[in-house]
């Protein structure tokens, strides 16, 4: 339906017809009388049609323009009719589409769409049986069918990764609302604005999810927003302005008190949002996605909006409070304190309940929130005990460790969650280390404090499976030549007093070289100073000297020249080899 619509019977129609080249010579013989009633409510066909005699009464003129429209249309060719948003057209609009059929010329297309949710209403058009009719339901994608739109995507901010790219396509639908165009628009949004190594026409550089996260609302969302909502009415307004700050499905009831409208007059301004398909009231009136929310949100009159709606949801809600809901509008309304109170007790509430995802994302949340080193520190506590049970990232890590190393807890309690913390590398792939690491660390913390506590922490660090895993991490550094990473593990190792066994096979004894002595005979060989040979080996340099005596005396030398003169070449065998 245009924008701006024009006074009159059907005007969705007469705008369309509007918009007909009526140039002079483009039709090929002249017009039936009929047509000339088209002219009479079109201005820009009025020098074309002339009105026949009997159209000048209101009612013939209604009764007689569905057959003009047809004819006019049938002398044009081949043709299509589009009319978007029928359920938003003005009542005479679906009164002339129920007679139009009738009088359908055979080269004419009818194209009309219109939004056949609960409560408005449906075209239901008849038509006779010699024309073909298809309907075409269109829905918004399901989760599936977003990710296969962002994995055919054909621009730069495209995930390689089927995790990142899942991750990518949840994000997209959960904005969008699985829209298409407005998932089109947020992509190409993100792909303008998103990070270049090379100005603006640059390659892609940085991460695909959080460019579509700061993308903000793409200009063509914004567009069709304040297109929807232009015709609203100041009640509508407000309507629309508390459920984006809600954004929950609330009762009618509950908006209204948000939006200081009464009762009725905001039953009435419910149905205009949703006839403008700028609310959705499938259960209860709200937004139906977060980049319409977003657009929303740019006209709200801001912390007062949301402090209302917070008071709002304390009294009038049913059932348990939403506190994760609360803590939001109380955090943008300027109440921090309030905020933080309610996001607490949001993840306690989902700990209890066994959501230990929720709880970690919202402790996570309060642990950046809280200004006070006290209430960070008993929130990190509960923060390191969820995690282990979610697939918590690195950033929850981060936000343990940063006040473990900045708020001072007391040893106890420091040393109890670094043993929490130290379950959540064990669950990602490749970090058996730094769990370790961080068990380690806490029986530090807990020797003096919790002796018991740091037993455990010992039998944990000893078991066959933490030090098999540093084992597995030993041998690939040794395959990859970090000799800085082998010697940091077996040095947390020997911390632990962890005995590892070693190969069958004979060992080094009497005049015979260890398989130490003869890598550092090689290297001497090769003319390698001490220091050298140390960085090499990651050994102090007093232990190559001890090496190195230890080699001259099991070979007869005595220099490091005669070694090489035992018969130590490139190959590695000598006379005083095994």
């Amino acid at each position: 339906m245009p924008r701006h619509a024009r006074p009159g019977a059907a005007r969705a129609v007469v705008d369309a017809l509007a918009a007909l080249p009526h140039r002079p010579g483009l039709l090929r013989r002249p017009l039936p009388p009929v047509t000339g009633t088209v002219g009479l409510v079109v201005p820009e066909l009025a020098g074309l049609l002339r009105p026949p005699a009997s159209a000048a009464d209101p009612e013939t003129r209604r009764g007689l323009l569905p057959r003009a429209v047809g004819t006019l249309l049938e002398a044009f060719g081949d043709a299509a009719l589009v009319l978007e948003d029928i359920h938003r057209a003005d009542p005479a609009t679906p009164g002339l589409l129920h007679r139009l059929p009738g009088a359908m010329p055979p080269r004419l297309r009818l194209v009309v769409t219109e939004d056949a949710a609960p409560g408005l209403p449906v075209l239901g058009v008849r038509v006779p049986g010699r024309t073909r009719l298809a309907e075409v339901r269109v829905r918004p994608w399901t989760p599936e069918e977003t990710e296969g739109f962002v994995r055919r995507w054909p621009g730069r901010p495209r995930p390689e990764r089927a995790g990142e790219r899942q991750e990518l396509a949840a994000l997209v639908h959960e904005l969008t609302g699985g829209l298409p165009g407005a998932a089109e628009a947020l992509l190409r949004a993100a792909e303008e604005t998103g990070p270049h190594t090379e100005g603006e026409g640059g390659p892609w550089a940085g991460s695909v999810l959080a460019a579509v996260r700061e993308a903000g609302v793409p200009a063509r969302v914004r567009r069709e927003t304040a297109r929807r909502c232009a015709p609203l009415d100041e009640d509508a307004w407000r309507i629309v302005e508390a459920a984006a700050v809600l954004d929950r499905a609330v009762p009618v009831g509950l908006l209204a008190e948000v939006a200081q409208v009464t009762p009725g007059r905001a039953e009435a301004a419910v149905d205009a949002c949703v006839r403008r398909s700028v609310a959705d009231r499938r259960a209860a009136p709200r937004l139906p996605a977060p980049l319409d929310r977003r657009a929303a949100l740019a006209r709200a009159p801001g912390p007062r909006l949301s402090l209302r709606a917070a008071r709002a949801l304390h009294r009038g809600g049913a059932g348990p409070l939403p506190l994760a809901d609360l803590a939001r509008l109380y955090r943008a309304a300027g109440r921090a304190r309030e905020g933080l109170r309610c996001l607490v007790a949001a993840a306690d509430r989902a700990a209890d309940g066994g959501d230990c995802t929720t709880a970690t994302r919202l402790s996570t949340q309060a642990v950046a929130d809280d200004p006070g080193a006290g209430g960070r520190i008993r929130t990190a506590a509960k923060l390191a005990r969820t995690a282990q049970l979610s697939r918590a990232g690195d950033q929850v890590v981060a936000a343990v460790r940063q006040v473990l190393d900045e708020d001072d807890p007391p040893p106890r309690l420091r040393g109890e969650i670094r043993l929490h913390l130290s379950v959540v590398p064990r669950n990602q792939s490749g970090g058996a280390l730094d769990s370790l690491d961080e068990v380690a660390r806490a029986i530090s913390d807990l020797e003096a404090s919790d002796p018991q506590t740091a037993a455990r922490a010992m039998a944990v660090a000893a078991t066959p499976a933490a030090a098999g895993g540093v084992q597995e991490v030993i041998e690939v550094c040794r395959e990859l030549g970090a000799r800085w990473d082998v010697a940091r593990c077996q040095r947390l190792l020997r911390r632990h007093d962890i005995v590892t066994t070693h190969r069958r096979g004979r060992l080094g004894h009497g005049d015979q070289l260890f398989p130490r002595e003869r890598e550092v005979a090689r290297l001497v060989v090769q003319g390698r100073a001490d220091r050298d040979i140390a960085e090499s080996l990651v050994l102090p340099t007093r232990t190559v000297e001890h090496h190195e005596a230890r080699i001259m005396r099991k070979v007869n030398a005595t220099s490091r020249t005669d070694i090489a003169l035992a018969g130590w070449g490139e190959s590695g065998a000598g006379t005083g080899g095994r």
